[in-house]
């Protein structure tokens, strides 16, 4: 009693004011003119009905498969997430498709200059092949002689 008499005087009432409700505390006033306010409010009730909507179909969900269940369903578990692979940056990834080594060798010659035992560890073939290869792209260039 003592506590509501010291709060009413630093209100100035008396005990029978604040006991009647006496002052309210004075609402807050928006801006009429902003449409902010309006905007919030449709926000927060689509966002509040969202949520509504989330927990109805997750308990008919849990409550269909209940029912599911109870004629026979037999559940798998769900299956475990795998870590995915740790990317490599230092190495280029490479396609599990190969081209033939023949063709392979054949554009390794006409593009680049590389040593014929390299060509060889790279498509496969013998280091003679390769060489032949090279032998017979040389003529095709220098073009035949008649006669």
């Amino acid at each position: 009693m003592a506590a509501a008499e010291r709060l009413a005087k630093r209100h100035g009432m008396t005990i029978e004011d604040a006991a009647a409700g006496g002052m309210q505390a004075p609402r807050p006033e928006y801006d009429r003119q902003s449409p902010n306010v309006a905007q919030e409010r449709e926000l927060a009730r689509v966002v509040h009905l969202m949520d509504y909507q989330i927990q109805l179909d997750k308990a008919r969900i849990a409550e269909a498969t209940e029912r599911a269940v109870e004629r026979g369903l037999k559940l798998e578990p769900h299956p475990t997430k795998t870590a995915p692979k740790p990317i490599r940056n230092w190495q280029t990834s490479r396609s599990q498709q190969r081209m033939n080594p023949h063709r392979h060798a054949h554009v390794l010659l006409t593009e680049t200059s590389m040593p014929i035992e390299e060509i060889a560890n790279l498509t496969g073939l013998d280091v003679y092949k390769i060489a032949g290869m090279k032998l017979k792209l040389r003529e095709e260039g220098k073009g035949r002689k008649a006669g």
